[in-house]
């Protein structure tokens, strides 16, 4: 079985958790924008968590099924199509033989993703099927996928493990001011204490000049004790990087290392919160600390394991909410 890729979409790759262990050799961590959004895609249609998904950025593809399979859409609401019928997100649908999926766009959020009740039949580099466009690491020689590319399936699962389709709920609208959580540091102390205030207080702006290396931030300029250079070093999902222009946030496509003072780093239970953020929308930071931080993560992952657990025990209807 295969997915033909009628039409690419603006930003369309395959993606899973990420490709851990080799920022030691300068290779990126890359894998998916939305981690939250793929997992529960995921536990929709049945899969493992870091199963690989479809990822959709900007406007979605156009996709043909060559037979019948299990898929789930989850991240950001787009507008989707099954056969020129609307679809929604969150919810699981079978594509039959031929069947059309258009994802097209969503004004409020930049990423979404697609799971299927499948495996893909390519080959993982460097252990992950993580695609860094960038880099030109990943399955289809790293690249984006291109009008005419045909995605080759194995294992196709021909029922799902619950007896009904699963009602799921739509993605929650955005704040006006979105607030994102953040443990300070680790380079705190290349900040006077008036540029630490200045950060927390301030509202910043996503700039267009935003990608999936990282957003950058229109707002206050944060005050250096120095120089804005240091020597480069280890950077993570959700480090915020001070230039001497502006704060930006690192996203899943980062480089290993960077040379400019980090002064705070997203909670992982909001980077998925983060990740959706679109050109134009406010940011405002919170501090909290390390235990705050591994609470939000463990009432995050206790959630989607309650989750898995109804669904596998009941196969009825069942609500995520983010």
């Amino acid at each position: 079985m295969f997915v033909k890729v009628k039409q690419s979409g603006a930003l369309t790759t395959i993606q899973d958790a990420g490709r851990y262990g080799f920022q030691g050799q300068g290779i990126p961590v890359s894998g998916a924008m939305d981690p939250l959004a793929m997992k529960m895609a995921n536990i929709l249609v049945g899969n493992e968590e870091n199963h690989p998904v479809i990822e959709c950025i900007g406007i979605g593809p156009v996709l043909a099924f060559s037979d019948s399979v299990y898929f789930a859409v989850s991240g950001g609401n787009f507008k989707m199509q099954l056969n020129d019928r609307d679809i929604l997100i969150n919810h699981v649908y079978k594509a039959d033989k031929d069947d059309i999926l258009k994802i097209a766009y969503s004004a409020s959020h930049r990423s979404c993703v697609i799971a299927l009740a499948a495996d893909f039949d390519l080959d993982p580099v460097y252990g992950s099927y993580a695609t860094d466009i960038k880099s030109g690491i990943g399955p289809y020689e790293g690249r984006k996928f291109k009008s005419g590319d045909v995605i080759p399936l194995k294992n196709v699962k021909d029922k799902l493990p619950h007896e009904k389709i699963r009602i799921m709920e739509d993605y929650p609208p955005k704040e006006t001011v979105m607030k994102i959580r953040v443990i300070p540091g680790p380079n705190e102390d290349a900040f006077t204490e008036e540029g630490i205030k200045t950060f927390y207080q301030s509202i910043y702006t996503v700039s267009p000049k935003s990608d999936k290396m990282g957003f950058r931030l229109d707002g206050e300029t944060i005050e250096t004790t120095g120089s804005n250079d240091i020597l480069s070093a280890g950077i993570a999902d959700g480090s915020i990087q001070i230039t001497s222009q502006q704060p930006i946030l690192m996203m899943k496509d980062h480089a290993a290392t960077g040379g400019y003072p980090l002064i705070a780093t997203v909670i992982r239970a909001d980077f998925s919160k983060a990740s959706q953020l679109m050109p134009g929308d406010q940011i405002q930071f919170e501090m909290v600390s390390i235990e705050d931080a591994q609470d939000a993560l463990k009432k995050q992952n206790a959630y989607l394991e309650e989750k898995k657990k109804e669904f596998e025990k009941k196969g009825i209807l069942g609500i995520f909410r983010r």
